[in-house]
């Protein structure tokens, strides 16, 4: 293997690893629709908070879990899913397992 062939590999292998670190993180932003404390619930106070990010009164900075696509406004399919998630509770975390090198 030539350094520029192990050049190419190590390239592809940080975009791959990059790749899945961003759907990791989407994922996990995504895992509770308008969980905007990330405590595991919907409140009424975030469904109103999602609401007023809708209608632009506030910024989406303020429950960026709300933005599903990540499209950075908040639409009515993602207010219905905000709803689905505060009537039906949140997913339960998908625990990481954790490696220990022997």
């Amino acid at each position: 293997m030539t350094i520029r062939d192990f050049s190419k590999l190590t390239s592809k292998a940080a975009l791959a690893a990059a790749l899945l670190l961003g759907a990791a993180s989407e994922a996990d932003a995504q895992s509770c629709a308008c969980d905007c404390n990330g405590d595991g619930t919907v409140t009424i106070a975030e469904l109103i908070r999602a609401v007023n990010i809708s209608l632009g009164a506030q910024p989406i900075d303020n429950c960026l879990s709300a933005d599903g696509n990540n499209s950075g406004t908040v639409a009515i399919n993602e207010l219905i899913r905000c709803v689905n998630a505060s009537l039906g509770g949140c997913p339960d975390p998908v625990e990481t397992p954790t490696f220990t090198s022997t």
